[in-house]
């Protein structure tokens, strides 16, 4: 996605904070010049179940839930 897009920053919830996916994923931005915000995790919201309402199911076949 990086490579489209050339974001400087993704930010993702805080519950991958110190998690070996959040460390790969700040490794990985960090090689490309973007950086990682984590904001607080919130309880009881699915970015899965947002994803689909908002862009339809195809789009989140396959992907990680945050």
């Amino acid at each position: 996605m990086w490579e489209i897009l050339k974001f400087d920053i993704i930010v993702k919830g805080n519950d991958w904070e110190g998690t070996p996916k959040g460390e790969f994923l700040e490794r990985s931005m960090a090689e490309v010049g973007a950086r990682v915000v984590y904001l607080p995790y919130t309880e009881h919201v699915s970015s899965s179940l947002l994803r689909s309402k908002r862009f339809g199911a195809a789009t989140t076949a396959g992907t990680a839930s945050s």
